[in-house]
């Protein structure tokens, strides 16, 4: 079966206020995936990885301390995600995702996009993304390799593998250019059974990774896309296994959750959105029945506003598919800025 990390609860300062009295009559609010990542609920870990659980606890440990994090921006977009998803069901299309997105530079350099689907069962996405780290393509290549010839880092190994693909599609006078790099992880939360348990619990599992090369504009550099999953085939067989670890069915989330956040990226940029700052506020309940309060997180909820309506009433949603949809966008709609919460 696969391996199951406890993970204690943050000491974090991030946007929390002491609980009293007065905070107990906030709404409540239920906790999102941050909350969770955050809060110390459980990791599953691929048999695979079980015997380096001290490699796989500093990974973990890495994440939480980028969300608390003071540049750190948490988005919640389950409604972009629900029209991506509706889009898809629409218009089953083939991305090449370093030539289908207008756009993928993230606004900030550090940010956590999350999102739910409700159906059958609770899921819940995150992707944490990292950059943008601007200089040229070789002396970028340069650096990173020079990193790694004296330590691992695996953030830095993720964008190394992305930029030598990058040199090979470019001509080498590009090669000088300015130059971005991004690198992000997924990871999935739900109700997984688990072991000796009647119930479900929820556990947190890392889907994989991935990176990507963009120009001076934030347009992806073609084929530079890396990819990197925790898959275990070995373990997708064993009848104990709480998910499916096989390469096949973890590189299809992966690509997924990659090509939704890139699509956020863009469309975020492109229209004008809607941002709601969603506060801390203490959560009350548990299956025991007795009363307890944590305060979680503040993050941004953020949706496309009008977008969906437009598309479809223009005919564009129903009759093109979102990849025509896009080259249409960057006509259509002006840029404008996006104000996010920190």
């Amino acid at each position: 079966m696969s391996q199951i990390i406890e993970i204690p609860e943050a000491k974090t300062e991030i946007a929390t206020e002491a609980k009293s009295e007065k905070a107990d009559k906030k709404p409540r609010r239920y906790p999102r995936l941050a909350d969770r990542i955050l809060g110390g609920t459980p990791w599953l870990v691929a048999p695979h990885y079980r015997q380096s659980p001290e490699a796989t606890k500093r990974f973990i440990a890495n994440v939480r301390a980028e969300l608390c994090n003071e540049r750190t921006t948490v988005i919640a977009c389950d409604t972009i995600a629900e029209f991506l998803r509706d889009q898809e069901a629409r218009h089953p299309e083939e991305w090449d995702l370093t030539r289908d997105i207008p756009n993928a530079k993230p606004h900030n350099d550090l940010m956590f996009w999350e999102w739910i689907n409700k159906e059958p069962e609770p899921l819940y996405t995150g992707v944490l993304v990292k950059g943008v780290i601007k200089r040229s393509l070789y002396d970028a290549i340069e650096e990173f390799t020079a990193i790694q010839s004296k330590t691992f880092d695996y953030d830095v190994a993720m964008v190394l593998d992305s930029a030598q693909r990058a040199e090979k599609a470019v001509e080498a006078a590009d090669g000088q250019k300015v130059a971005m790099f991004l690198v992000g992880s997924v990871f999935q939360g739900t109700l997984f059974p688990v072991l000796g348990k009647r119930n479900k619990e929820f556990r947190i599992r890392t889907v994989g990774s991935f990176a990507l090369t963009m120009n001076a504009s934030g347009r992806p550099v073609p084929d530079s896309l890396a990819l990197m999953t925790w898959d275990d085939d070995e373990g997708a067989k064993d009848p104990n296994a709480e998910a499916d670890w096989s390469e096949a069915a973890m590189r299809q989330e992966l690509l997924q959750a990659t090509r939704r956040v890139l699509l956020m990226h863009t469309l975020t940029r492109a229209i004008e959105c809607n941002v709601t700052t969603i506060e801390p506020a203490p959560f009350k309940g548990g299956r025991t029945g007795k009363a307890h309060a944590r305060d979680f997180c503040s993050f941004n909820s953020v949706d496309l506003g009008t977008l969906p309506r437009k598309l479809v009433e223009e005919g564009f949603a129903a009759r093109e598919g979102l990849k025509q949809a896009l080259v249409y966008m960057a006509f259509k709609f002006a840029a404008s800025p996006v104000e996010w919460r920190d």
